[in-house]
C-alpha cells in the first residue's frame, strides 16, 4: 500500500514537473512573440493550441500546485489571444480605411468612364489606376468586390475608346481612297483653251479633297504631297 501511493505521489510530482516546464515554454513563446502578418498569426495560433493540447494530455498534480499552475497557464494563453485580437481589430480598422480610400477612386472613375476626351481621360484612369495599386488591399472581404466595380468603369471606359478608334480607322481607310481617287482625277485632267473653266475645275477638285477628312496618319504626308504635285 505504502508503494502504491508512493508510486501516485511521485507521478503527480512528475505531472506538476512537466506542467511546469510546459508553463516555461509557453512564457518564453510569448516573450518573444513577434507576428505582423494574418498568416504568421495563423501559424503562431496553431502552435498555442498545441500547447494546450499537450497540457491537456499531462495528468493531474497535487491539487494546490496543480491549480497554480493552470491559473498562470491560461493568463499566458488569454494574453496570446488578446494580443492576436488587438492586431486583427487594427488590421480592420486599416482595411476600413483603405475601403474608403478605394470607394472615392471608383466615384472619380465612374465620373470619368463616359468621357469622350481620350487622351485626357486615358492619363487621367491610369494616374487613378496607380493610386489603386499603391492603396493596398482592403482585406479579404472587400477587396474582390471593390476591384469588380473599379475596373468595371475602367474597361467601360477603354472599351469605347477602342471601339471608337476602330471605326476612326475604317473610316479613314475609306477616306484614304476617296482622296487618292480626287488625285487620280486630277493627274488624268487635260487643260484645254478653256482658262476658267480650269480654273473653276480645279477649285472642285480642291474643295472635293478638302472635303474629304482624315487619311492613316502613315498615309498622311504621302497623300497631301500627291495632291500638292
Amino acid at each position: 500500500i505504502h508503494d502504491f501511493y508512493e508510486g501516485k505521489r511521485e507521478e503527480l510530482r512528475q505531472n506538476i514537473e512537466r506542467k511546469q516546464a510546459l508553463l516555461d515554454e509557453v512564457k518564453a513563446f510569448n516573450a518573444a512573440l513577434e507576428a505582423s502578418s494574418t498568416k504568421t498569426w495563423e501559424e503562431l495560433t496553431q502552435t498555442l493550441l498545441k500547447f494546450q493540447e499537450d497540457w491537456k494530455q499531462i495528468g493531474f498534480g497535487t491539487k494546490k500546485e496543480n491549480e497554480e499552475l493552470w491559473v498562470a497557464f491560461r493568463q499566458e494563453c488569454d494574453a496570446f489571444f488578446a494580443r492576436k485580437k488587438a492586431f486583427f481589430e487594427g488590421l480592420r480598422s486599416q482595411f476600413d480605411e483603405v475601403a474608403n480610400a478605394k470607394r472615392k477612386l471608383i466615384e472619380r472613375v465612374q465620373a470619368l468612364k463616359d468621357s469622350t476626351e481620350w487622351k485626357a481621360t486615358t492619363d487621367a484612369i491610369v494616374k487613378l489606376q496607380q493610386d489603386w495599386k499603391k492603396l493596398g488591399s482592403a482585406g479579404q472581404k472587400s477587396e474582390q468586390l471593390l476591384w469588380k466595380e473599379f475596373r468595371g468603369a475602367c474597361d467601360s471606359f477603354f472599351n469605347a475608346k477602342q471601339k471608337h478608334f476602330e471605326e476612326s480607322d475604317k473610316q479613314n481607310e475609306t477616306n484614304l481612297v476617296a482622296k487618292l481617287d480626287v488625285i487620280a482625277k486630277i493627274e488624268a485632267y487635260v487643260v484645254g483653251d478653256d482658262r476658267r473653266k480650269a480654273l473653276d475645275d480645279l477649285r472642285d477638285f480642291s474643295a472635293a479633297f478638302n472635303a474629304v477628312g482624315k487619311v492613316p496618319f502613315k498615309e498622311k504626308d504621302n497623300v497631301y504631297n500627291a495632291y500638292k504635285t
